[in-house]
């Protein structure tokens, strides 16, 4: 006799279920079972809010300010999704700079790793957060950062060496500018435009002498934006009108190298007259 599949089913399943179904009649709650509340970690629910892709900016927004607020106790859990592989871009990104914020050893520790020996991600995240931490060790490691394999992660090091403005980072900005990496077919990349701008945050003789050679160059972007950079760290303006940061005219390139001249005469001047 041939048994349908069904029946078979109905066989096995029923006889479970109305056992189940008579037991829950006849056993009662106890008045004194402990209740336990399983309490949710508050990193990883901030965290949803702030990754989830429908959520309202502001919303966002004032959840990041919230995991920031939990300060040193987050530390752990946010190192754990900055480190994690399998997390997306997303979250390692938020984790990074939710890092930087909360600050402390073990995470500066974590950034300073991952710029150098993380996934992608993590670089350009520690390079991001590095900006917000400053001190001379992350200033440090994002100098080395503008020779990373990774374009992204050179131009974000260098936004972050802007950001913090220390006169020591423009010797490795300057080689940085004239770094091969940093070209295609003798082109300038996008990148040193953000080392431009950088220069002219961190000042200094190096500074000004490498955003002066950029006045040669053919790019006429990369030279209007040298010329602005030139006003932000010296301070001078030899054409008489402000640049703007666009387009850069013969007689803008001519007027910042004769200003150029005549600065760096005046510095020989001043180094002989300090010897004698």
């Amino acid at each position: 006799m041939l048994i349908s599949k069904r029946f078979l089913w109905f066989l096995v399943v029923a006889p479970l279920g109305l056992a189940a179904g008579a037991q829950a009649q006849e056993e009662a709650v106890p008045d004194d079972l402990p209740v336990v509340e399983v309490e949710l970690s508050q990193v990883g629910t901030l965290m949803g809010v702030i990754t989830h892709p429908q959520v309202e900016p502001k919303t966002a927004e004032r959840a990041f300010r919230d995991l920031v607020e939990l300060g040193p106790l987050a530390t752990d859990e946010l190192v754990a999704i900055y480190q994690d592989d399998e997390e997306t871009d997303h979250r390692s990104w938020v984790a990074a700079r939710a890092l930087a914020k909360i600050g402390g050893a073990a995470a500066t520790g974590a950034l300073l790793e991952g710029i150098h020996t993380g996934r992608f991600i993590e670089r350009i995240g520690a390079a991001s957060a590095l900006g917000i931490i400053k001190g001379d060790d992350a200033r440090l490691a994002l100098e080395e950062a503008l020779f990373d394999p990774g374009m992204e992660v050179r131009a974000t090091a260098a936004d972050s060496l802007a950001e913090i403005g220390h006169q020591g980072s423009s010797v490795a900005l300057a080689r940085a500018l004239g770094h091969p990496e940093n070209f295609h077919r003798g082109r300038s990349l996008p990148v040193r435009g953000h080392i431009v701008v950088a220069l002219g945050r961190t000042g200094g003789e190096t500074a000004i002498e490498a955003l002066v050679a950029v006045l040669e160059e053919d790019d006429e972007s990369l030279r209007a934006m040298a010329v602005k950079a030139l006003e932000e760290s010296t301070g001078a303006n030899p054409v008489g009108s402000p640049g703007n940061g666009s387009t850069c005219s013969q007689a803008e390139v001519n007027a910042w190298q004769a200003w150029w001249l005549t600065h760096s005469s005046a510095r020989v001047q001043a180094v002989e007259g300090d010897g004698a």
